[in-house]
């Protein structure tokens, strides 16, 4: 049965005595507002786990472009050390070279001198032997 509402007062203190329509009506609102807010909890969690995710897909993407500019930053210094080691090396060439061609241009000059003073030394022996002719 539907039970009576009404007031009554009990030590002092006055109570509600509710009807049980009265209680399916409160009971209904509270679990709409219940439901409204359970409703809220799980939108803004939806948004917290999105953001969530959003900034670990952010931090994952710098961390990708940090490894990216890393590596192109080490590849960077192996093409520089490798044009510095070129640049060593040819430059070591390059001495070596100059010294080589300064060698041959120093035996070319002896071989000269020695041609020159052979061909003097052949000259004053025929000069020697014409005068020797002469007297």
């Amino acid at each position: 049965g539907g039970g009576k509402s009404g007031v009554r007062v009990v030590g002092g203190d006055e109570v509600v005595l509710l009807g049980e329509e009265e209680l399916e009506e409160i009971q209904k609102v509270n679990t709409e507002v219940w439901e409204a807010d359970r409703a809220k909890v799980e939108s803004t969690r939806g948004v917290l786990e999105e953001e969530r995710s959003r900034c670990s897909r952010d931090v994952t993407a710098q961390g990708e472009k940090i490894k990216a500019l890393t590596q192109e930053a080490e590849g960077r210094a192996e093409e520089m050390e490798k044009v510095r080691e070129e640049y060593r090396r040819k430059k070591i060439e390059e001495k070596k070279d100059a010294e080589e061609r300064a060698q041959r241009e120093r035996e070319r000059l002896q071989a000269e001198r020695k041609e020159a003073e052979e061909a003097r030394a052949k000259q004053e022996k025929e000069l020697a032997k014409g005068s020797k002719k002469k007297k």
